[in-house]
């Protein structure tokens, strides 16, 4: 039983990785967490959009602060 934990905790720990550190259009969605193969076509659909020179996420946007510059405690750590 605790196998089954350690592999539950592992995906779960995977998923929160992929919210945290990828824009949102490059997170796989619900219902390829589970499934290797759509989850090894979803990646390799991800790198070709990379390879043709996108780069996504709010890096490319320069339209104004982020969410963390937004915050109650940033702007008062700014003040």
């Amino acid at each position: 039983m605790s196998w089954f934990l350690q592999v539950a905790i592992e995906h779960a720990l995977q998923v929160i990785n992929w919210h945290e550190n990828l824009p949102k259009e490059d997170v796989p969605p619900e219902h390829l967490w589970a499934d290797a193969e759509g989850l090894e076509k979803w990646w390799a659909r991800v790198d070709a959009r990379r390879d043709d020179g996108y780069t996504g996420g709010a890096d490319d946007d320069d339209s104004g602060p982020d969410e963390m510059q937004q915050n109650d405690l940033a702007r008062y750590l700014k003040d």
